[in-house]
């Protein structure tokens, strides 16, 4: 049986599946677009192996995040090989 933060992080995984070029969301943009609490966002991305933060990117000063099956997807190999290292 699946906890409760288990069957939101996979509506987050969810989620994120349906974003089209935009997949760089903020912590906020996750919550609102998942109708997830803000404060169960941070703590399923902050432990989750699925989510990664772009070394990169920000929006509007803060951190965006993604899923990792959508990073690789959706990411240039380049980029990928770039911030590998």
């Amino acid at each position: 049986m699946k906890t409760p933060l288990e069957k939101e992080r996979q509506i987050l995984i969810n989620t994120f599946d349906k974003f089209a070029d935009d997949y760089w969301k903020t912590l906020a943009e996750i919550s609102r677009a998942s109708a997830v609490n803000l404060e169960d966002v941070i703590t399923i991305v902050f432990t989750s192996p699925d989510f990664v933060r772009s070394p990169y990117k920000l929006k509007d000063g803060q951190p965006v995040y993604t899923t990792r099956k959508v990073y690789r997807k959706r990411t240039p190999f380049i980029l990928q090989l770039l911030t590998a290292f």
